[in-house]
């Protein structure tokens, strides 16, 4: 029987501890893979140029467009706006963010992309957050602009840019008549809308450069995510244990409590200690009456109420009130079972002077009242 139950106890808690550790292992897996910006069927890679500036369109031309494996874009810059500019545009067909919001997108991920350039030596990377109650789906140039720097003139191919240190440059700022670095205008990378790609501001007029992408996807900081899912689940466990042992350290405590020593005559000849058998004996001889307290009863027999405390608990596994209020709450049941007494008579035969506190002892021990329990009693013993 208790190798049963011990075995039930650890099914419950491998069970509540494996589920979560899955929970989290899954969180892992979905959130630390590369996430394909391009090439991904459900977003849209377009080019664009400074003939469609809303403001003041220029004479820019794109020269070549191909999105099939790789992305190709030739693009020539000409004068007639102040910053003439030419690029390629990513985002969701129709409309909509990059990432699910089962994503958690943050500061510390990366875009990983594979390109080269001919002719620039740097390219800006765009990403264009929504700002909620600000942004409109229709106008790009009102989601909030951050942007990094691509050095292609260094050649490695592939580049790392971290979310973290995207900025959003003072024009956009100046346009929509706001003050630089807003704290009203904090990213949320979970709804980045649009991703832009474009030429450096230093690049010269008439000259057409050609710029490959291979790949482009949101790569997550694994490192942190385990910590904070080790940190959490580790976190979890320890809170389980505690309630668990704790739930356990309860239920001894109320069996105790619950404890009911059967109204027996005991044998106390087999004790060799003279202290443990004069303290039984003392209590056993006053056990009725009210003015029996564990300070009078060590007293009485040379003892200290913690000695006298001790030597119940070794003997009966119960503190003194517990061992007392079994005999009582025994003598009490026999009255109310086998006499009419009236339940204030009974209290106080039984050593309770106190008909509220004898009361509460009684619903504690038996679960009912007093009344209660010599009603089914006499209902139990009625002939049928």
């Amino acid at each position: 029987m208790i190798n049963s139950r011990l075995a039930g106890a650890a099914g419950k808690i491998l069970i509540l501890i494996v589920l979560p550790a899955a929970a989290a292992g899954a969180y892992l897996l979905h959130s630390t893979g590369l996430m394909p910006l391009f090439p991904n069927p459900a977003l849209v890679v377009e080019p664009y140029d400074d003939t469609q500036d809303m403001f003041a369109p220029g004479n820019s031309r794109i020269e070549r467009f191909e999105a099939g494996n790789s992305i190709v874009l030739s693009y020539t810059l000409k004068k007639g706006t102040l910053y003439p500019y030419a690029g390629l545009r990513i985002h969701k067909a129709g409309a909509g963010f990059l990432f699910d919001r089962f994503s958690f997108v943050g500061r510390d991920d990366y875009i990983r992309i594979r390109i080269r350039s001919t002719k620039s030596k740097t390219l800006r990377f765009h990403i264009l957050t929504d700002i909620e109650g600000f942004s409109k789906p229709h106008e790009p140039i009102t989601f909030l602009y951050m942007q990094h720097e691509i050095p292609v003139w260094q050649n490695r191919g592939e580049y790392l840019l971290r979310l973290g240190d995207f900025a959003t440059p003072v024009w956009w700022y100046e346009i929509h008549h706001l003050t630089s670095g807003s704290a009203d205008f904090k990213p949320d990378f979970s709804r980045i809308a649009f991703i832009l790609i474009e030429r450096e501001s230093t690049f010269p007029l008439d000259l057409t450069d050609t710029v490959e992408i291979d790949e482009i996807s949101l790569k997550r900081n694994a490192a942190k995510r385990l910590f904070f899912c080790a940190g959490g689940l580790l976190l979890y466990c320890t809170a389980f244990l505690i309630l668990f042992l704790n739930k356990r350290r309860a239920d001894l405590f109320m069996r105790r409590m619950n404890a009911v020593v059967t109204y027996r005559p005991l044998s106390f000849e087999e004790r060799k200690d003279p202290y443990c058998d004069n303290l039984i004996a003392y209590i056993r001889e006053n056990l009725f009456d009210p003015d029996l307290t564990a300070d009078r009863a060590a007293s009485a027999c040379g003892l200290s109420t913690v000695q006298s405390g001790k030597i119940i608990k070794k003997k009966f596994g119960l503190t003194f009130p517990q061992y007392l209020n079994s005999f009582r709450i025994n003598e009490t049941k026999r009255l109310l079972e086998t006499t009419d007494m009236p339940v204030t008579d009974i209290a106080m035969t039984a050593g309770y002077n106190n008909i509220s506190y004898f009361n509460n002892i009684f619903r504690r021990y038996m679960n009912t009242t007093p009344g209660e329990y010599r009603k089914k009693a006499k209902d139990e013993t009625a002939p049928g």
